[in-house]
């Protein structure tokens, strides 16, 4: 097992095949990225001279990227607002945001009971945000860090 960096932020990352193709004097590599058997993330025609600099380049992209983890990896203390709400465009209209110190606790208390099903991360202007979608339910909660 291997941890990718990103910031403050670790990756257990279990398996990573990387592809490389040579073209032209140039070298083309795929990466495929796993997370407990499950493919997490992966990246095709990446043009790179050696492994360092995939390796710099991966890490860039990552850091922007949505991607999936397997359980929250901050404390609700850290924790802006949270919507609870169902899916859709998020403005209000199908679910309702929450600021106070209280209503954090219990929705936090509620997104760690399904981190299970996965848990969806994406930087944004807004920060960081994460999201937790409740099984079989029409149901998500998405929580906003403070920066």
């Amino acid at each position: 097992m291997s941890t990718i960096e990103l910031g403050s932020e670790k990756i257990d990352v279990y398996n990573v095949k990387i592809f490389r193709y040579s073209w032209l004097d140039r070298f083309i590599y795929s990466v495929q990225i796993y997370q407990n058997e499950r493919k997490v993330a992966e990246y095709k025609s990446i043009e790179a001279k050696d492994k360092a600099e995939l390796m710099k380049i991966l890490k860039d992209r990552l850091s922007r990227e949505r991607r999936f983890l397997d359980k929250l990896s901050f404390d609700e203390k850290d924790v802006k607002q949270i919507y609870s709400g169902r899916e859709g465009c998020m403005c209000g209209c199908r679910g309702n945001y929450y600021e106070h110190e209280k209503q954090i606790k219990k929705l936090y208390k509620t997104m760690k009971q399904f981190e299970g099903g996965g848990v969806e991360y994406y930087p944004s202007h807004e920060g960081k945000i994460y999201t937790v979608r409740k099984p079989n339910v029409d149901r998500q909660y998405t929580a906003y860090l403070k920066d």
